[in-house]
């Protein structure tokens, strides 16, 4: 039988915090529900480092003495702020005390071209050991890698998917210059497209439905309209997946909420409750370390 495919869309970060978290754990239920379900995971790479949502440019986590810890990796001063995670180099281990459980995830990222690869391996190693995604059944796949392959099938085979060719020649791409990204006029080029491009090259994957929050549920129907015009004059039509919005209440979240002590330090901080932090104070170890 073949399998039905479920796609998140996480940025890349070492944080995942809650109820982002949540987003994956939700498709992990669903798969246990249902054995055909594949769960896969596009990050997207072109994060850069103001993204307040995921807070890239440091890593929050308890020590072996339940304290939050902050580990700055990268300046956030006015220059340096707009710099895309892809950009720089992996991360680079230092004398900083991680708690036991983060020390081989943090070893394998060390092994990456770049910051974003990095911070991917220590996402699929908190998600993989705490059970917030399958094994075998997840797959973490960049998406500017997903986007040299539809470029390539853009240009290698355009009979095969029509629609493929004219989304990507009236998107906006973009690539590094400095950095940072800038707008080009050739799609060849691009590193990412505006953001209905990018959401739009997955459906040539056939996924059974791309999970989401509201802010993605407010923009889906252009979307599907764009496509749906791409198909009307095309013989061979691009499949249009769903999109399912992952609940608000997120009742699979209450099993993992901290205690009061981490509560305070997360309120005087000023940050939310992470998957890391939720691996140190409920003992969330589902494979061996």
């Amino acid at each position: 039988m073949q399998k039905k495919i479920l796609v998140t869309l996480p940025h890349a970060s070492p944080n995942i915090f809650f109820p982002r978290a949540g987003v994956s754990k939700f498709v992990t239920e669903k798969q246990k529900e249902d054995d055909d379900y594949f769960h896969l995971r596009v990050i997207l790479t072109h994060t850069n480092f103001s993204d307040l949502g995921w807070r890239p440019y440091a890593w929050w986590y308890l020590n072996e003495a339940g304290i939050l810890t902050k580990q700055s990796l990268f300046s956030r001063n006015k220059k340096k702020k707009h710099y895309i995670i892809a950009s720089q180099p992996p991360l680079l281990l230092n004398k900083q005390s991680y708690p036991h459980f983060l020390e081989k995830g943090i070893q394998l990222a060390q092994y990456t071209n770049n910051l974003a690869l990095s911070y991917i391996v220590l996402q699929a190693w908190q998600e993989q050991l705490s059970g917030f995604s399958l094994a075998n059944r997840t797959l973490y796949v960049p998406l500017d890698t997903l986007i040299l392959l539809m470029q390539t099938l853009a240009k290698q085979q355009p009979k095969e998917h029509p629609w493929l060719l004219n989304l990507l020649i009236h998107a906006q791409s973009r690539a590094f210059s400095d950095h940072q990204l800038e707008y080009i006029h050739q799609w060849e080029n691009a590193y990412v497209y505006d953001n209905y491009t990018n959401i739009s090259l997955l459906f040539l994957l056939a996924p059974t439905a791309i999970v989401g929050g509201a802010k993605m549920q407010r923009y889906w129907s252009h979307i599907v309209d764009n496509i749906t015009s791409f198909n009307e004059k095309i013989t061979i039509p691009c499949p249009i997946p769903q999109c399912v919005v992952f609940p608000q209440r997120q009742e699979y979240l209450l099993p993992y909420l901290p205690n009061p002590g981490t509560l305070y330090q997360l309120q005087k901080a000023d940050i939310e409750y992470s998957l890391a932090m939720a691996i140190s104070e409920h003992q969330l170890y589902t494979m061996p370390l």
